[in-house]
């Protein structure tokens, strides 16, 4: 009867550490888990986030390329207001002084395809790959974009003829008078760089333009829509400066991290498959059961 009884509370006694045991595993693994998740997302973010930092970076200096061009008052804004009152020799003198101007802020600027300054009446210098003028002037931005005050603007994918580039162009004024434009053109595959190496082994990047939900990249046309679908769909949850939320796309569930430029008034988003994002909690999973077992 002794030997029952004791049997009977050592049999419950370890079915109490057994529920102790998964109850335990159970909230480690609940608690490890997410926090694993939250360490990858971030992880995902801060990637994102170096992207957009990286790019932001460069288009700046290719910004302070054209801003100096544009300010430059002995080489650009006297040429330009000038020309046609002085002589032959001077006019001479004065394309070689702007042609230097050029070739100095082009020069060592990897990225950068090509410089141009035009005029108002038409006279034109460039270095680097460019459109001929009589098709630059056909091209939207310049007549369309606003480029009043001293800003630059920053020019969405475009030809220059023969390589797909964007551009930053600026205007070149002499009091109020608009005496032509800066424009320098940037290889898009800046943007493969800066965003698409470091995703290529995690997920997919799209950036759209924050107004127009227009998309800047992937380039070429995109033959599944869903995923764009989708995210435009979402846009209003896209308010803020960075942030992240799921969707769903193609029956599959995704990480969507996005992160505003100011300075380019375009959205980076990565995208994620979910089964990325949980392989690091996965086998925290197993180690749990081993653990309760």
């Amino acid at each position: 009867m002794k030997h029952g009884f004791r049997f009977r509370i050592l049999l419950l006694s370890l079915l109490a550490m057994c529920i102790m045991d998964v109850l335990i595993g159970v909230t480690w693994y609940s608690i490890t888990a997410k926090e694993a998740q939250k360490s990858t997302e971030k992880y995902i973010g801060t990637v994102l986030e170096q992207s957009n930092e990286t790019f932001e970076t460069m288009l700046k200096d290719i910004d302070h390329v054209v801003t100096s061009a544009s300010i430059n008052q002995v080489n650009v804004i006297d040429v330009l207001r000038d020309y046609g009152k002085v002589s032959s020799a001077e006019q001479l003198e004065n394309n070689q002084k702007i042609q230097a101007l050029m070739m100095s802020l082009y020069q060592f600027k990897s990225y950068m395809t090509g410089l141009m300054i035009s005029a108002q009446d038409g006279k034109y210098y460039h270095v680097g790959s460019m459109l001929p003028y009589n098709q630059l002037k056909e091209q939207p931005w310049f007549t369309n974009v606003d480029m009043h005050g001293k800003k630059s603007v920053l020019l969405p994918p475009q030809s220059n003829g023969s390589d797909m580039v964007i551009s930053i162009a600026r205007n070149v004024t002499s009091g109020k008078r608009q005496l032509g434009v800066v424009k320098a053109d940037i290889n898009v595959k800046l943007m493969e760089d800066c965003f698409v190496t470091g995703f290529k082994e995690i997920g997919d990047v799209f950036i759209f333009d924050k107004d127009s939900s227009k998309v800047i990249y992937p380039l070429n046309e995109v033959k599944d829509t869903s995923m764009i679908d989708e995210i435009v769909a979402n846009n209003e949850k896209m308010s803020g400066e960075t942030g992240s939320f799921y969707i769903r796309a193609d029956s599959n569930k995704y990480l969507l991290i996005y992160q505003y430029s100011e300075y380019t008034n375009w959205i980076s988003v990565g995208i994620v498959p979910e089964k990325y994002v949980t392989r690091e909690f996965q086998s925290v999973s197993l180690m749990a059961v081993v653990m309760s077992t």
